[in-house]
């Protein structure tokens, strides 16, 4: 199947914002029709945030990025309309979907990121998320220049996509209030060693790479995400299969939710259930990634054993009690984590730690009692 070329000038419509042209530059280099060739992440007006295109045909690159065509899909839910009748490009798809197929997965496994666990670069972080409200606050400016040193990135560069993270942050805003979704949780006391980390960043290099920014500022717009559990009530499962799936089942649910893109929560696609619920995915993710991690030291099999008795008691309570019992199931895994945390120990000192901290919420998951 083909599809007119998009130009600059070619239309688009939104269902939110009615919608509007393609905005120049496009690319000045390819010109298609006597304009320049639209691609994916060119913007388009819009009433509301400026708009940007989403899709393209994933083997066509005009610049390095997809080509963008008739038919293909923005940021706000929007499609562009029309381009050039002569010019034909093959389809692709959404390009985001591949981020979520054995080869974009398996390259996460042991990936480094520069600046990770860097004191300076948490507190850069810290900064920006504190000027959440301000942007344009003098310290969000320094904040950007020490994570471009940090990153080993140009100044330049990260300047751009801190603007294009802004409007992330604007459409992010609007589906919340549209959709009543639940607001973005920033990090709380408990949990501000997290930002930084590894486990946050692998996060965001997820939804970066998905959104053109870097796992900066893809961490910046869910701090959360990569906690293994619900919001702040959960932790950080480094390296586990625990914690690789967290980081890839949040990001790919923030996407859905939040930003309309990729497969959502059942990220495998292995599951019957509705893809904007959290609980969906998770025993396959699980699954999966313990088998992409074979070779396990002591402490990750533990981690990987608690999260497997986690969802084996959470996930099947769910289906037949509903959120009240999901609020019990939130009481008992508040004692859990404990046992997560101990589980970074060895294995006889985790057992022990799990078996006087947590085990009223391990008799209330497998039965054994009526209350957390």
């Amino acid at each position: 199947m083909t599809e007119l070329a998009a130009r600059v000038g070619d239309p688009h419509v939104c269902p939110a914002h009615v919608g509007g042209p393609i905005l120049p530059p496009g690319c000045p280099t390819v010109v298609i029709g006597n304009l320049p060739a639209a691609r994916v992440d060119d913007q388009c007006e819009c009433q509301g945030a400026v708009d940007v295109i989403a899709t393209g045909a994933g083997t066509v690159l005009i610049g390095g990025k997809p080509a963008a065509r008739m038919g293909d899909t923005t940021e706000h839910a929007g499609v562009i309309v029309f381009g050039f009748p002569t010019v034909l490009i093959g389809s692709g798809g959404d390009p985001v979907d591949d981020l979520f197929k054995d080869p974009y997965l398996k390259s996460l496994i042991g990936m480094k990121f520069e600046g990770e666990n860097d004191p300076e670069l948490r507190k850069a972080m810290e900064t920006l998320a504190r000027h959440r409200d301000d942007p344009d606050h003098p310290e969000v400016a320094e904040a950007l220049a020490k994570i471009a040193e940090l990153r080993k990135r140009p100044l330049s560069e990260l300047q751009q996509e801190w603007k294009r993270t802004l409007d992330l942050e604007a459409e992010q805003r609007r589906r919340i209030a549209e959709k009543g979704l639940d607001p973005i949780e920033e990090l709380n006391e408990k949990n501000r060693d997290f930002m930084g980390t590894t486990s946050q960043l692998r996060y965001g290099k997820v939804v970066g790479d998905a959104l053109g920014v870097d796992p900066v500022f893809g961490a910046y717009l869910n701090p959360t995400g990569g906690l293994v559990g619900p919001g702040n009530k959960a932790v950080d499962c480094n390296d586990s299969a625990l914690g690789y799936h967290g980081a890839v089942h949040d990001a790919a649910g923030y996407l859905y939710n939040y930003q309309q893109r990729g497969p959502g929560y059942n990220y495998l696609r292995r599951e019957n259930r509705d893809t904007s619920d959290p609980l969906s995915g998770q025993r396959s993710g699980i699954e999966y990634w313990r088998g992409q991690l074979p070779d396990r030291t002591l402490k990750q099999k533990v981690v990987d054993r608690l999260g497997n008795r986690v969802m084996d008691g959470v996930v099947p309570i769910w289906d037949n009690g509903g959120s009240t019992v999901w609020e019990k199931g939130n009481k008992a895994y508040e004692r859990i984590s404990g046992g997560y945390k101990d589980a970074q120990e060895t294995e006889r000192e985790a057992r022990e730690r799990v078996r006087d901290a947590s085990s009223d919420a391990w008799k209330w998951l497998t039965g054994e009692s009526e209350e957390p």
